[in-house]
């Protein structure tokens, strides 16, 4: 009965939701289209599919999200700007040294 509870609130708040916000930050060129079906490249492990999924779609838990069920607030712990996914990996100053660090590392 709470998976049922649970899966019906998430898939209420991503039925107004729009497809998806990176294609305004990360826009596509003239006549092209998101491909979905290549996040599932038969090389990479479903899981991973799955997760870049929800990445693209703001499917996971953030600030904003959470603000809608608990006493959390909906700002970035950080810089108190909006926490949504697009902040935390490209807007948020502080958290984009520490990607730039990873990167390196990698």
């Amino acid at each position: 009965m709470y998976v049922l509870m649970l899966h019906t609130i998430q898939f209420l708040t991503l039925v107004p939701h729009p497809n998806t916000t990176w294609l305004d930050l990360l826009p596509l060129n003239e006549g092209e289209e998101p491909h979905w079906a290549s996040l599932y490249y038969t090389l990479v492990p479903w899981f991973t599919g799955d997760i870049s999924w929800w990445l693209l779609h703001e499917a996971i838990s953030t600030g904003v999200y959470l603000a809608q069920f608990t006493n959390s607030p909906d700002t970035c712990p950080f810089c108190s700007k909006r926490e949504i996914l697009a902040h935390i990996y490209i807007g948020c100053i502080r958290l984009q040294a520490r990607f730039q660090l990873l990167q390196k590392l990698l």
